[in-house]
């Protein structure tokens, strides 16, 4: 059976930057080689097969023609395959590419940002860590490497923005004087290395959305402080809030944002 995807509009992906360096990793396992990994993967999404557990969703899977959207009850249902080792260690598989995922009955195709595969894994504790191409490359990213090394997707990293309905729009007209204010912020701070800025309503408010991609070695608080400082004059009133790239990756993905900063 063909793996269906979890959407009909799956996004295009093109990790062959990483590829590259996973095969540099795999020729010669050495700390260099891993520390261009770290870097590239939280601009890449990757993909991640997801089986629902059920008789009722598993049934429902089967029925649904492909490029038609999953009932809202099996997508309740799904859960990431995990690998288990000869220790018994489970360990959260993502892949560069959906072709190199095993085809198997009752199980759909996921493309996420790698913050999302990366939380996943901190939100379940008996996820030993993620791997990466596990039938190729099989590069092993544990738990404490994932905390260490990706502070800003830990459950205490600021996430998401609340609020009921929220939308996420390309700034229109675009806050050119803004984000001419914030560059040199932006520039200060080596571990900066993209920044977005986009209208986010919902039922009860409108801001600016200053959304940051950073290694997270910066100090957040002090960051957000100087950014504010520089870009509110040119706001006119509209809050500013601030939150991680990745955190609205797909929503990004979704409006084509490009990046009005990047190192």
């Amino acid at each position: 059976m063909p793996q269906k995807p979890a959407s009909p509009m799956a996004p295009k992906v093109n990790n062959a930057t990483l590829e590259a360096k996973l095969a540099a990793f795999k020729t010669e396992r050495t700390a260099p080689h891993l520390a261009a990994i770290l870097q590239q993967l939280p601009s890449c999404l990757l993909f991640l097969a997801m089986s629902p557990s059920s008789p009722e969703a598993i049934k429902a899977l089967k029925e649904t023609q492909p490029g038609q959207d999953l009932p809202d009850f099996v997508k309740k249902d799904l859960h990431p395959v995990v690998l288990k080792t000869q220790n018994q260690d489970d360990f959260l598989a993502v892949f560069t590419a959906p072709g190199q995922i095993p085809q198997k009955d009752n199980q759909i195709t996921l493309c996420l940002p790698f913050g999302q595969c990366c939380q996943t894994v901190m939100d379940h504790e008996a996820l030993t860590g993620l791997v990466l191409n596990p039938f190729r490359e099989n590069v092993i990213l544990r738990r404490d490497l994932l905390s260490k090394a990706f502070r800003r997707v830990t459950p205490a990293a600021p996430g998401r923005p609340k609020g009921q309905h929220l939308v996420l729009k390309n700034p229109r007209p675009y806050p050119q004087e803004m984000v001419e204010a914030a560059r040199p912020v932006l520039k200060m701070y080596p571990g900066v290395e993209k920044a977005y800025i986009q209208h986010l309503s919902t039922d009860d408010r409108r801001c600016y959305l200053c959304l940051l991609q950073t290694d997270g070695t910066e100090n957040r608080k002090e960051l957000e402080e100087k950014l504010t400082a520089a870009m509110e004059e040119y706001a006119y009133g509209l809050p500013l809030e601030f939150c991680p790239a990745d955190a609205m990756r797909a929503e990004l993905e979704k409006n084509e944002a490009a990046p009005f900063y990047e190192k």
